[in-house]
């Protein structure tokens, strides 16, 4: 199934659950043309939207106090035309159309995507991302008799080892890579220039994560928190005495129970429920932001997928 046509599946089906109007535009489309970029992330936009009117104090879905589901101004074909010209290099389809269509920065997943201007002077962009073997995570290794050393290492030949020595010294470098972001202690970089261009990477000086293509991060960005916002909708009609068969029975949704069954979770969510030994609900307790944050799977490169 053609990625946009999940992303577009995803939204309508939760704004359905939710009773919020959708515009029905029709963007079920599995061939991509340059025409198709500008519609589908205009559906993206409306998307942010729509999450907006869901989320209007800021407290659902984390990070959005920090971007407030704002998107910047999108940057003209000229400008972006000329900064290609200007670095000798083609922007990634994917992220050309995102400036073009989108937005130049703004709402996205964890505190939202940093503006293009603010970023695109502190990398070198001319020089490819050196990319050695790698197929979604990836530890670094610390010299033998350090503290936290990975055996794996003993394995690996002179031609790999050079190979991951190149790969350290271009990450620090921020070769090929824009800044985007960043996702707690990590930073978010989306790769411009190299073999992994398109690509967002997470990137903390020890650990890089894959995320895989840029629409792919908001696609899951999306559904997490729409998916989120209808069980908080749920999980706020959940009163003190109810029972978990009755609550599983009324809104056909799972339930997981941990501490040996005291405590119960709609996955997804940051609330928990207090149980009693009759299985009844004894306490409600919610945290804020309610949503669980975007989380740190990473995107198998050579299998394609998660």
């Amino acid at each position: 199934m053609d990625l946009w046509y999940k992303l577009s599946f995803v939204g309508r089906h939760w704004l359905k659950l939710l009773d919020i109007d959708w515009q029905n535009t029709d963007w079920q489309t599995t061939n991509w043309m340059n025409n198709e970029w500008e519609k589908n992330w205009q559906q993206v936009k409306t998307q942010v939207a729509q999450l907006k009117q869901l989320d209007p104090d800021f407290t659902l879905i984390p990070g959005s106090k920090f971007h407030q589901y704002n998107v910047a101004p999108v940057l003209t074909s000229q400008t972006l035309s000329k900064f290609e010209n200007d670095c000798g290099l083609e922007l990634p389809e994917n992220y050309r159309s995102y400036l073009e269509y989108f937005g130049a920065g703004g709402a996205g997943p964890s505190m939202g995507v940093d503006r293009f201007q603010d970023k695109i002077s502190h990398t070198d962009v001319s020089k490819p991302l050196n990319i050695g073997f790698f197929n979604g995570y990836r530890h670094f290794y610390l010299p033998k008799g350090w503290p936290g050393y990975d055996p794996h290492y003993d394995g690996i030949n002179e031609e790999e080892m050079a190979e991951l020595e190149a790969m350290d010294k271009s990450l620090y470098h921020g070769h090929g890579m824009i800044e985007i972001g960043t996702l707690g202690e990590n930073s978010l970089s989306l790769v411009v220039n190299g073999k992994l261009k398109g690509n967002v990477l997470a990137w903390n000086g020890s650990d890089l994560i894959l995320y895989g293509p840029l629409e792919q991060m908001y696609s899951r960005w999306l559904d997490l928190s729409f998916r989120g916002i209808q069980r908080y909708n749920i999980f706020k009609n959940i009163e003190v005495g109810m029972t978990l068969e009755e609550i599983d029975s009324t809104y056909n949704i799972a339930i997981d129970r941990f501490n040996e069954g005291r405590v119960a979770r709609l996955s997804g969510l940051s609330g928990k429920l207090e149980i009693d030994s009759n299985n009844c609900v004894k306490n409600v307790i919610m945290s804020y932001p309610v949503v669980e944050s975007f989380g740190f799977n990473s995107w198998n490169y050579l299998t394609k997928q998660y």
